[in-house]
């Protein structure tokens, strides 16, 4: 069925060590060493993994929406937040087999939203509107 939507909901930050964690951030992506970088990486893809739903077909095409929920009032720029948790996710979830490639041809169109604060469970919200699928 064409038009599906999927959502479900990634963290802002990923442990990397036990007093440690990675805020999902394009600042602290760029500064950050890549040894670091690449632990990060797998700690937020197993949580890709674990948290999106399973899909009985392949996505041939998409719409991506990112939407930032944030813990607090602080003024953030939501193309440094949601490029990261963007790039990370859909690795992710071209690794979990939902698409071929993560490309232009796949996913057209990406766009990001601020939602509202929410003190009690900050987190990002991935929606994929599925466009056109096949059969695994």
């Amino acid at each position: 069925m064409e038009n599906d939507i999927i959502k479900f909901n990634l963290p802002l930050r990923v442990r990397i060590s036990k007093t440690k964690d990675f805020i999902l951030n394009l600042n602290v992506f760029r500064n950050t060493h890549y040894r670091v970088l690449s632990m990060a990486k797998r700690r937020y893809s197993d949580i890709v993994m674990a948290t999106a739903p399973y899909i009985d077909y392949k996505i041939e095409r998409c719409e991506l929406k990112v939407t930032l929920y944030p813990k607090t009032r602080r003024r953030a720029d939501l193309s440094n937040a949601c490029s990261i948790v963007d790039k990370f996710a859909m690795d992710s979830l071209q690794d979990k087999g939902y698409f071929n490639d993560d490309d232009y041809h796949t996913i057209p169109k990406v766009t990001y939203e601020f939602g509202e604060v929410d003190k009690d469970n900050p987190r990002f919200e991935i929606e994929i509107k599925v466009l056109q699928r096949s059969l695994l």
